[in-house]
């Protein structure tokens, strides 16, 4: 984490993009688009949701994210996030 608090947002978002990081959902859309998209808005309010349920079968695998020592990882990649799509911070 103290890496991303010294990473400009952009630094932040190429770093995802160069990750290769994709979302767990049926589309497994880039993560680092996500952000970058998300950081281009305009608009100043911006939200950062964690939907852990999206009603398919194997559901026990995101509940492994959420309890025990995985939910730190959780609300670490939450807050670069965050440090990614807000210009400040």
């Amino acid at each position: 984490m103290a890496k991303a608090f010294a990473m400009s947002s952009d630094e932040i978002i190429q770093s995802m993009l160069d990750s290769g990081l994709k979302g767990r959902g049926g589309a497994g859309f880039p993560t680092g688009l996500k952000w970058k998209y998300t950081a281009a808005e305009k608009d100043p309010d911006k939200y950062i949701v964690c939907n852990a349920d999206e009603g398919e079968p194997e559901l026990s695998k995101i509940v492994r994210y959420l309890t025990g020592s995985r939910i730190r990882s959780m609300a670490e990649w939450q807050l670069q996030a965050r440090l990614s799509v807000q210009k400040k911070v």
